[in-house]
């Protein structure tokens, strides 16, 4: 491979893992892959399972091509991840926010490379009026691993 290819694929890599950076989390060398079952904090999931994930919360999901590669589970603070560009319905978030505040947890949510949302704008927004201070979140990972670059020509 070329020099150019390798700086190129460089850079890319380290764009996208900025978000986890920010939270000052990395990506596992070695992530066990979970394709069945609940989220786990720490584990890899592949893009199959989180379509899966939000296909089952909106039928009508309509960005299913913003959801590739694969995606770490991680609990994230709420405040740590800015607002979603996307309008959400004020009495949604109130009905998500009382069933947060009944001990019920809602579905983990989707962040993309660099933090902005893929799914659960809702979610989130519910779990800061609730008072939450964590929030299960997929955020979308490389899978190229940084040892992979050579310098070869």
């Amino acid at each position: 491979m070329s020099r150019w290819f390798d700086w190129a694929v460089g850079l890319l890599y380290l764009g996208r893992v900025g978000f986890l950076s920010k939270l000052g989390l990395s990506v596992p060398a070695e992530p066990a892959r979970a394709d069945v079952g609940p989220f786990v904090v720490g584990r890899r999931y592949s893009e199959g399972h989180v379509q899966r994930h939000i296909l089952r919360l909106h039928r009508d999901f309509a960005d299913s091509w913003r959801i590739c590669g694969d995606f770490l589970c991680v609990s994230v603070p709420a405040d740590a991840i800015e607002g979603s560009s996307y309008s959400v319905d004020d009495d949604t978030v109130s009905e998500y926010a009382q069933m947060i505040r009944c001990g019920s947890l809602p579905p983990a949510i989707v962040l993309d490379y660099d933090g902005d949302f893929i799914d659960g704008g809702h979610r989130h927004a519910a779990a800061i009026l609730a008072g939450s201070n964590e929030i299960l979140a997929l955020v979308q990972i490389s899978d190229i691993q940084e040892d992979s670059f050579t310098d070869d020509d």
